[in-house]
C-alpha cells in the first residue's frame, strides 16, 4: 500500500507545514519531549477499562517494550495536526510508532504541593493505542484482508463524496451519486492500497447495491477510449471526476473550479484539517475510523455519523484486524 510519503497531500502539505523538518525534529528529540512514562496510569487504566478487547493488552505490550512511544510539545514545533504520529524503523531494525499528544486530550496538571500528573480522555487513549499497534504491522507490503479493503473502501468513498453533496448537490442525481461512490473506492483500492484491479473492482461492485448501473459504464467507456486512467494519481483522479465531458457532473450545481487544491479546501471546511491525511494513506484513515466508532473527541463525530460509524461493521473489522 502507498506510505505516505508517496502521496501528492504530502508533497501538497510540505510546502506550507515543512512536514519532513518537523518529523525529523521529533524522531531526533529536537522538539517536544517523550511522556510515554508519564502516562503509564492512564494506559494501564485503558487496559483495565477495554479489558474486553485484546488490542488493549496488545498496545500496552507494545508500549512496555518501546515499540510504541508517546511525545508532547509546542504545537508550532511538533508534527502537524493532520499528522499525529509517524512510523519508522529503529535502531534495533524493528518498526516503531511515535504519537504526537500535542493536538490531544493530554493534559499536564500541578497541584498546590507541586507534585505533577497527566490527564487523558480514556477512550481517546485507547484510539490511539489501538492505531499505534496496527500501524506497527502496516507497511507498504501490507494486504488488508478482504473483508477490511471492502468496507473500508465504502468508508473512505463515503467521506470524499460528501464533500461533493455540498459542493455540487451529488446527491441529487442517485445513480450518479452511485456511480461516483463506485469510481472513489475503485480510487482508494488501486491507489491508496494498491490493490490490483482484479481485486479491487469486485470489492467496489459488492458495496453497489444494484451492481454497475449506465452511468458507470457509460463512464469507463469513455475512460477506454481516451486512454486515462484515473487511479493514477489523486491529481489525475479529481481532474478526470470533475470533467463534465467524462463523467457528466456539470448542470446547474457544477463547479467549473473544482479540482484538487479546490476539494481539499472543500474537505478541511467540513472535516476539519486533522483529517487530511485521511485522504492520503489508509493508516491515518484508520485513525479516523477507530476515533469515530470509539466516540473519543479526537474528530468531528457529527460529520463523521453518516460516514463510517458502523458499529456491527466496524466490530468486524476489528476482528478481522486482531487476527
Amino acid at each position: 500500500m502507498k506510505t505516505i510519503t508517496e502521496s501528492e497531500i504530502y508533497a501538497y502539505t510540505e510546502k506550507s507545514y515543512h512536514v519532513s523538518g518537523k518529523i525529523q525534529q521529533v524522531l531526533t528529540g529536537k522538539a517536544g519531549r517523550n511522556v510515554t512514562a508519564d502516562l503509564t496510569p492512564k494506559i494501564d487504566a485503558v487496559v483495565r477499562a477495554y479489558r474486553t478487547q485484546a488490542i488493549a493488552l496488545k498496545a500496552q505490550e507494545a508500549i512496555d517494550k518501546g515499540y510504541i512511544q508517546f511525545v508532547y510539545g509546542d504545537p508550532n514545533v511538533m508534527l502537524p495536526p493532520f499528522m499525529p504520529f509517524v512510523r519508522y524503523q529503529g535502531k534495533d531494525g524493528m518498526p516503531h510508532v511515535v504519537f504526537d499528544l500535542s493536538y490531544t486530550t493530554y493534559v499536564e496538571k500541578e497541584d498546590r504541593s507541586g507534585a505533577k500528573s497527566v490527564d487523558m480522555d480514556l477512550r481517546q487513549l485507547f484510539s490511539i493505542m489501538a492505531t499505534c499497534y496496527f500501524v506497527l504491522d502496516t507497511d507498504a507490503q501490507t494486504i488488508l484482508p478482504p473483508m477490511v479493503y471492502q468496507v473500508t473502501a465504502k468508508w473512505w468513498a463515503l467521506m470524499f463524496c460528501k464533500v461533493l453533496n455540498r459542493s455540487l448537490a451529488l446527491n441529487t442525481n442517485r445513480d450518479r451519486y452511485d456511480a461516483f461512490q463506485y469510481f472513489a473506492m475503485q480510487y482508494y483500492l488501486q491507489n491508496i492500497l494498491e490493490l490490483e484491479p482484479t481485486l479491487a473492482t469486485p470489492a467496489a461492485v459488492a458495496n453497489l447495491k444494484n451492481g454497475k448501473n449506465p452511468f458507470i459504464k457509460d463512464i469507463e467507456g469513455t475512460l477506454a477510449i481516451k486512454g486515462i486512467n484515473m487511479y493514477e494519481s489523486f491529481d489525475t483522479f479529481c481532474h478526470t471526476l470533475f470533467d463534465n465531458s467524462i463523467t457528466g457532473v456539470g448542470g446547474a450545481h457544477a463547479d467549473a473550479s473544482m479540482n484538487m487544491p479546490t476539494f481539499i479546501s472543500s474537505f478541511i471546511r467540513m472535516y476539519d484539517v486533522k483529517c487530511l491525511y485521511a485522504l492520503a494513506t489508509y493508516p491515518y484513515f484508520l485513525y479516523i475510523i477507530i476515533s469515530a466508532n470509539n466516540q473519543d473527541r479526537g474528530f468531528n463525530r457529527r460529520v463523521l455519523e453518516d460516514v463510517m460509524i458502523e458499529p456491527r461493521m466496524y466490530e468486524k473489522m476489528m476482528l478481522e484486524l486482531m487476527k
